[in-house]
């Protein structure tokens, strides 16, 4: 037997917008999902934009115009590509 990892994929929204001095929070989700899901930031285009363990994406309102990325890696603890077993 082969137990294969499922797909975990990002669900709407996958963009915000807020405006000068004012904050922005967020939230991200996934689907596919089984166990309990964490995320770590990998990157971001400036050092104030944050995402946390659990997925509350924030930014404090001191943001400069322009359109700001991070990026990062989502896990799930019965989920993962890791996990799989053969006969």
């Amino acid at each position: 037997m082969t137990v294969k990892g499922a797909k975990l994929t990002q669900v709407a929204p996958t963009t915000g917008t807020t405006t000068i001095g004012k904050a922005f929070p967020g939230q991200l989700e996934v689907s596919g999902s089984h166990g309990t899901v964490t995320y770590a930031q990998t990157e971001a285009d400036v050092q104030i934009l944050t995402v946390s363990s659990s997925g509350a994406v924030s930014a404090p309102d001191i943001f400069t115009p322009g359109t700001y990325k991070i990026t990062g890696t989502v896990k799930d603890t019965l989920v993962t590509p890791e996990r799989g077993a053969s006969p």
